[in-house]
């Protein structure tokens, strides 16, 4: 069996191991969530490059649904498939039929907000604001903007208390996009429960006729208590598939 681990932007070099000699592979990716067609066959488009259309039973085992990734916009999954079902199409994009999905999950999808906004919100108050330098991967690819990160969370007589992570847009210039993370752990009358990792993604649709340049884009996150984050992204990048 074969094993590869995604970090976003190397999918497509991922997606099969040649030298693998099993017919048994497995795959952990990030995905945006297409159409279902009238089979209950799901599209998923991996990060980096690749379509995936796993099976309807398997998609019914993971969520006791024939229609269970209906809500679902982006995910994490962990999947199996056999050389068979692996091909390239006409562009030389990778394709696997018939993935049986094994775990996985829904990653929670946000809009970047304005300062205006952001700040209508509370989301930007100095408050319960705390560093956020531990990211594992950070990039851009088809509409979303993803981010991986160790929190700490907090947890209060009711249990644990996800925290709330916002991205916020500060300026816009030729080529560049500069944001803040906004992290706020809701520590007001709780306690440090413990460090977890969170998956995000921000949407960057409402970018694609703002930033001026004909260029790459260099995305530039403020994290507050060490230095920002950056990755680059494609113009296509600013699109859905």
């Amino acid at each position: 069996m074969s094993v590869c681990l995604l970090a976003g932007a190397t999918l497509s070099s991922c997606l099969k191991d040649s030298d693998s000699d099993s017919s048994d592979n497995m795959l952990f990716a990030y995905l945006t969530v297409g159409q279902q067609d009238a089979n209950n066959i799901y599209t998923l488009y991996a990060d980096g490059g690749g379509i995936i259309y796993p099976s309807a039973e398997s998609v019914y085992n993971l969520t006791e649904s024939y229609s269970g990734l209906k809500d679902v916009e982006r995910c994490y999954f962990c999947m199996t498939y056999s050389d068979n079902d692996y091909s390239t199409d006409t562009n030389g994009e990778p394709v696997i039929r018939n993935a049986t999905l094994k775990s996985g999950v829904k990653i929670p999808v946000d809009s970047i907000l304005s300062v205006p906004v952001a700040d209508s919100l509370g989301i930007s108050q100095k408050d319960s604001l705390f560093s956020a330098s531990e990211f594992e991967a950070f990039w851009g690819y088809r509409g979303y903007l993803t981010a991986v990160m160790d929190l700490s969370y907090t947890a209060n007589s009711s249990g644990t208390i996800d925290p709330t992570v916002s991205l916020v847009c500060d300026s816009i210039r030729t080529d560049s996009l500069f944001l803040t993370l906004c992290y706020n752990r809701h520590a007001a009358g709780s306690a440090i429960y413990g460090v977890s990792t969170f998956i995000r993604s921000y949407t960057l649709t409402q970018f694609r006729d703002q930033i001026p340049g004909s260029d790459s884009i260099l995305v530039m996150v403020n994290l507050q208590g060490t230095s920002g984050k950056k990755c680059k992204i494609s113009r296509e990048d600013l699109s859905f598939r």
